[in-house]
């Protein structure tokens, strides 16, 4: 990969729009709720960045 080569990941997901963090917070909140529904276990996504490990939301 040379110096100015950029690699961009794809995601289901739509960028959370807001103009502060109280409004982002809110829109992941929600989606973060839609995840932890879906299971009874801890929810958590694989990482495209760390070798498709877990990533847990406990602390989100």
């Amino acid at each position: 990969m040379s110096s100015g080569e950029v690699n961009f990941y794809t995601v289901k997901a739509k960028a959370l729009s807001g103009s502060n963090y109280r409004e982002v917070y809110r829109s992941a909140m929600v989606i973060y709720g839609l995840i932890k529904r879906q299971t009874k276990r801890r929810p958590y996504i694989r990482s495209t960045y760390f070798d498709k490990q877990k990533v847990y939301f406990d602390y989100f």
